[in-house]
């Protein structure tokens, strides 16, 4: 049999698509907790992608299978006010599920690192690697992949740190410490802020000095500089 591709990314479960269609829920649920009519729609997102995995069972090929749950983005739920994910940077926005299921014996051939941090432009060279193929660009901007043959072979491609930037502002992000350390640079509403994802998983803000506003400001510069030098593109000073 040929091999098969299949890629979907529902468009429903936006804050924004609930605010324009209405923020519904129907009659018999409850989520106590939770904004409710985002619970309602993952509810249902979670019963389609429920229902794909049993027709791939159906069919006799789900064990054959690599298939991967994730999503390209988290949203502000309410957090101090907080909604949506257009024009900032928070850890509810950078925090998404990533669910991988790969047959037994490529699992068995293959070790990773569920602690590791992962981000979506690890997916595709994750599944070059898996499929028996290497990288043909090797930058760090494309990605590494989640598997490797050896656990050595995954230390050799850890980082210390992660540039991140705003779906559509210019608000940028340095993720450090294997996702225990967020500091953010806020350019539309001039404010930096650094979360402690180690003490508390939602993000507790802490103290920003001069120094540290010096500090990471640099350290973010050189970044977006390396991204612009590496697309050849002319940096505005």
């Amino acid at each position: 049999a040929r091999p098969v591709f299949v890629y979907s990314q529902p468009q429903d479960i936006h804050v924004s698509v609930i605010t324009r269609e209405g923020a519904s829920v129907p009659a018999g649920e409850s989520y106590p907790g939770f904004y409710a009519p985002y619970a309602s729609r993952i509810r249902r997102m979670d019963e389609c992608f429920g229902a794909f995995v049993a027709e791939l069972e159906r069919r006799g090929i789900y064990r054959n299978s690599i298939v991967i749950l994730t999503s390209d983005h988290g949203d502000s739920l309410g957090e101090e006010g907080r909604w949506g994910h257009a024009y900032t940077l928070f850890p509810e926005i950078i925090r998404v599920p990533l669910i991988v299921h790969l047959p037994d014996a490529l699992k068995a051939s293959v070790v990773s690192d569920p602690d590791r941090l992962a981000f979506l432009t690890d997916i595709t060279p994750s599944l070059y690697f898996l499929l028996g193929h290497a990288a043909s660009i090797g930058s760090e901007l494309f990605g590494a992949p989640l598997f490797a043959r050896t656990r050595q072979e995954l230390v050799d491609r850890s980082r210390e740190e992660f540039l991140l930037a705003s779906s559509y502002g210019p608000v940028y992000g340095l993720l450090r410490e294997n996702g225990r350390s967020l500091y953010v640079v806020d350019a539309i509403n001039y404010v930096d802020d650094e979360f402690d994802l180690a003490a508390d998983p939602k993000g507790s803000r802490t103290m920003v000095s001069a120094a540290m506003r010096v500090e990471f400001a640099r350290t973010i510069r050189r970044k977006i500089e390396e991204l612009h030098a590496f697309y050849k593109a002319e940096l505005p000073r």
